[in-house]
Protein backbone atom coordinates (compact mmCIF):
# COMPACT_ATOMS: atom_id res chain seq x y z
CA UNK A 1 0.00 0.00 0.00
CA UNK A 2 1.45 3.31 -1.01
CA UNK A 3 1.54 5.44 2.02
CA UNK A 4 1.44 9.06 2.40
CA UNK A 5 2.68 12.15 4.86
CA UNK A 6 0.36 15.61 4.92
CA UNK A 7 1.87 18.22 6.51
CA UNK A 8 -0.35 21.04 6.74
CA UNK A 9 -0.57 23.22 9.58
CA UNK A 10 -4.38 24.25 8.65
CA UNK A 11 -6.23 21.31 10.65
CA UNK A 12 -9.38 21.62 8.39
CA UNK A 13 -7.19 21.52 5.48
CA UNK A 14 -5.45 18.75 6.66
CA UNK A 15 -8.35 16.41 7.63
CA UNK A 16 -9.87 17.39 3.54
CA UNK A 17 -6.69 15.69 2.51
CA UNK A 18 -6.20 12.89 4.94
CA UNK A 19 -10.02 12.01 3.67
CA UNK A 20 -9.70 12.46 0.30
CA UNK A 21 -6.49 10.59 -0.37
CA UNK A 22 -8.15 7.72 2.06
CA UNK A 23 -10.68 7.58 -0.30
CA UNK A 24 -8.75 6.56 -2.98
CA UNK A 25 -6.92 3.66 -0.99
CA UNK A 26 -3.67 5.29 -0.02
CA UNK A 27 -2.39 4.99 3.96
CA UNK A 28 -2.38 8.76 5.07
CA UNK A 29 -0.13 9.80 8.03
CA UNK A 30 -0.88 13.77 9.15
CA UNK A 31 1.19 16.41 10.88
CA UNK A 32 0.43 19.94 11.82
CA UNK A 33 4.31 21.34 11.41
CA UNK A 34 7.40 20.08 9.50
CA UNK A 35 8.95 19.04 12.95
CA UNK A 36 6.44 16.35 13.68
CA UNK A 37 6.57 15.49 9.75
CA UNK A 38 10.09 14.92 9.96
CA UNK A 39 10.03 12.82 13.25
CA UNK A 40 6.80 10.70 10.93
CA UNK A 41 9.25 9.98 8.12
CA UNK A 42 12.38 9.02 10.51
CA UNK A 43 9.60 6.45 11.69
CA UNK A 44 8.04 5.06 9.06
CA UNK A 45 8.24 4.06 5.70
CA UNK A 46 6.80 7.16 3.33
CA UNK A 47 6.02 7.20 -1.09
CA UNK A 48 5.30 10.55 -0.96
CA UNK A 49 5.58 13.84 1.04
CA UNK A 50 2.38 16.45 0.72
CA UNK A 51 3.35 19.63 2.60
CA UNK A 52 2.54 23.10 3.05
CA UNK A 53 5.13 25.28 2.91
CA UNK A 54 4.54 28.35 5.25
CA UNK A 55 4.12 26.74 8.56
CA UNK A 56 5.22 27.08 12.46
CA UNK A 57 8.66 25.31 13.64
CA UNK A 58 9.76 24.15 11.11
CA UNK A 59 8.59 25.23 7.71
CA UNK A 60 7.82 23.56 4.47
CA UNK A 61 11.28 24.78 2.43
CA UNK A 62 13.58 23.30 5.78
CA UNK A 63 11.66 20.16 5.89
CA UNK A 64 11.96 19.65 1.92
CA UNK A 65 15.92 20.35 2.22
CA UNK A 66 15.91 17.30 4.90
CA UNK A 67 13.84 14.92 3.12
CA UNK A 68 16.10 15.77 -0.23
CA UNK A 69 19.25 14.83 1.68
CA UNK A 70 17.54 11.30 2.41
CA UNK A 71 18.82 7.88 0.46
CA UNK A 72 16.29 7.50 -1.30
CA UNK A 73 14.01 9.98 -1.06
CA UNK A 74 10.11 9.88 -1.03
CA UNK A 75 8.29 12.47 -3.46
CA UNK A 76 7.57 15.58 -2.63
CA UNK A 77 4.55 17.47 -3.78
CA UNK A 78 4.92 20.79 -2.62
CA UNK A 79 1.80 23.17 -2.05
CA UNK A 80 1.34 26.89 -0.96
CA UNK A 81 -1.24 30.10 -1.21
CA UNK A 82 1.61 32.13 0.13
CA UNK A 83 2.51 34.41 2.98
CA UNK A 84 2.83 37.53 4.30
CA UNK A 85 5.60 38.26 1.96
CA UNK A 86 6.32 36.10 -0.54
CA UNK A 87 3.38 34.52 -3.24
CA UNK A 88 2.53 31.27 -3.29
CA UNK A 89 3.40 30.98 -6.92
CA UNK A 90 7.55 32.74 -5.97
CA UNK A 91 7.50 29.92 -3.19
CA UNK A 92 6.74 27.00 -4.81
CA UNK A 93 8.99 28.68 -7.86
CA UNK A 94 12.00 28.45 -5.05
CA UNK A 95 11.30 24.73 -4.16
CA UNK A 96 11.22 23.80 -7.52
CA UNK A 97 15.12 25.12 -7.63
CA UNK A 98 15.47 23.32 -5.32
CA UNK A 99 14.37 20.19 -6.86
CA UNK A 100 10.50 19.73 -6.14
CA UNK A 101 8.74 18.64 -9.39
CA UNK A 102 5.84 18.24 -8.10
CA UNK A 103 3.40 21.70 -6.68
CA UNK A 104 0.54 22.92 -6.29
CA UNK A 105 -1.09 26.71 -5.64
CA UNK A 106 -3.70 27.33 -2.87
CA UNK A 107 -6.48 27.10 -3.90
CA UNK A 108 -7.18 23.98 -5.88
CA UNK A 109 -9.96 21.31 -5.68
CA UNK A 110 -9.71 17.56 -4.66
CA UNK A 111 -9.50 16.75 -7.95
CA UNK A 112 -6.56 18.48 -8.76
CA UNK A 113 -4.79 17.21 -5.32
CA UNK A 114 -5.57 13.30 -6.62
CA UNK A 115 -4.46 14.03 -9.86
CA UNK A 116 -1.02 15.69 -8.94
CA UNK A 117 -0.95 13.06 -5.80
CA UNK A 118 -1.11 10.37 -8.76
CA UNK A 119 1.51 11.72 -11.67
CA UNK A 120 3.88 12.37 -8.85
CA UNK A 121 3.48 8.66 -7.80
CA UNK A 122 3.94 7.55 -11.67
CA UNK A 123 7.30 10.06 -11.92
CA UNK A 124 10.53 7.28 -11.63
CA UNK A 125 12.80 10.08 -12.06
CA UNK A 126 15.93 9.45 -9.66
CA UNK A 127 16.29 12.43 -7.51
CA UNK A 128 19.87 13.53 -8.46
CA UNK A 129 18.54 14.04 -11.84
CA UNK A 130 15.29 15.89 -10.54
CA UNK A 131 17.71 18.46 -8.58
CA UNK A 132 19.98 18.36 -11.69
CA UNK A 133 17.04 19.07 -14.20
CA UNK A 134 15.97 21.98 -11.85
CA UNK A 135 19.03 23.78 -11.51
CA UNK A 136 19.91 22.92 -15.24
CA UNK A 137 22.93 20.80 -15.11
CA UNK A 138 21.84 18.69 -17.66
Amino acid sequence: MTTILCVEDDAQQLNLYRRLLEEQGYAVLTAENGLTGLALLQSNRVDLVLTDIIMPDMDGVELICRILAMRPPPVIVAISGGGQYLTGLSLLKTVGLMGVRHTLLKPFTGKILLNAVWRALQDTTPDTNRVQAAIGWN
